[in-house]
């Protein structure tokens, strides 16, 4: 809607939309006069509730007397009426101590990250990591775990770390690795993977047909590690508190979003979408593109490395019933927290 109600319709709207995200139930015109404090009759309240109906706002259900909103309703609540609560402190100051105590791993921050939402929220959370190919490096270690596999341990510009397990066809010794460390340490700051790869190519060609086998290793280890992050990955905690809701409480509604979140890389595409807009992005039932999301809602933020540029983003998952005011600032501050994180490092 690009027009507004009056102001007496507005916080009708609002206490209906409240009262039915409380109670799951369709909302009747005599619980809001009593509650709204606003001093209407039960009778002027059916008639605001009429005149949202031809709007589109709510919808009546198999002929009940009360109202439930419909993503129309939700959307014209977040526009304009959502209150913008406090952030959940508790949650603030789990993931301020994560990042303290060095949760700059990629590994740390993509899992515990999510479980923070997760359990604040009360619904599913998720944090979809940066696209690594494109991140710029500072340093690289190698590390034998055993005769062919070994720990690469990637240190980027905006002190993200990951750690990925690479398979080495030929054997090598603590000393080789530690000697390939040093070379590489010379060559690989300020590159990405990819230019790194590229770097790495050209020296194998120049070498002609006989290729030392450092060379030939480093090539190969920088294809693995390419392979594996050539996209962004997604982390997703608290699917169970879906069956909580009584949205959810038939099986196959529950198995339909369930079988979703398996598929990671069609969410991921979604959530990626959402990326190009600022700040906090809400798309509410039927604004997904996907049949499976139209009971949910997708709330996300991006948040950034120290240069500004947005490389990944965290967000809920959730019945379109849910507290926006409150989960839309719990977002919006772990976003920022984490760019914060991540512009001092």
């Amino acid at each position: 809607m690009n027009t507004r109600l009056e102001y007496k319709k507005e916080q009708v709207l609002k206490e209906m939309i409240q009262e039915y995200v409380q109670s799951a139930r369709p909302v009747g015109s005599k619980l809001i006069s009593q509650t709204s404090g606003l001093g209407l009759s039960p009778a002027t309240i059916r008639n605001y509730f009429a005149s949202f109906e031809e709007l589109g706002l709510v919808s009546r259900p198999h002929h009940s007397a009360g109202r439930v909103p419909t993503d129309l309703g939700f959307r014209y609540f977040v526009d304009y009426l959502a209150t913008s609560e406090a952030p959940d402190q508790k949650g603030i100051q789990d993931l301020r101590r994560l990042l303290a105590a060095g949760a700059s791993s990629l590994e740390t921050l993509t899992r515990q990250t999510p479980e923070i939402l997760s359990r604040v929220s009360h619904q599913i959370g998720f944090l979809a990591t940066p696209r690594l190919e494109q991140a710029v490096l500072r340093e690289i270690h190698f590390l034998k775990l055993d005769t062919r596999k070994i720990l690469g341990i990637f240190i980027f510009r905006d002190e993200l770390v990951e750690n990925q397990v690479l398979k080495s066809k030929e054997q090598l010794s603590g000393h080789d690795l530690a000697r390939i460390s040093a070379y590489l340490n010379k060559i690989a700051p300020g590159k990405t993977l990819v230019e790194l790869r590229n770097f790495l190519l050209a020296e194998l060609k120049a070498q002609g047909r006989n290729p030392n086998l450092q060379m030939r290793m480093l090539f190969e280890l920088s294809e693995q590690m390419l392979r594996e992050k050539a996209r962004a990955s997604l982390n997703i905690q608290g699917q169970s508190n879906l069956a909580n809701n009584p949205e959810f409480k038939t099986p196959d509604k529950l198995e339909e979003v369930l079988k979703l979140l398996e598929d990671q890389q069609i969410l991921l595409e979604l959530i990626e979408q959402t990326l190009a807009k600022p700040g906090v992005r809400v798309a509410i039932g039927a604004e997904n593109p996907l049949p499976q999301m139209r009971e949910l809602t997708l709330i996300t933020a991006g948040y950034k490395n120290r240069s500004g540029k947005t490389i990944g983003s965290i967000g809920v998952l959730g019945p379109k019933r849910m507290d926006y005011g409150k989960l839309i600032a719990l977002v919006s501050s772990l976003s920022e927290i984490i760019s914060e994180h991540l512009r001092e490092q």
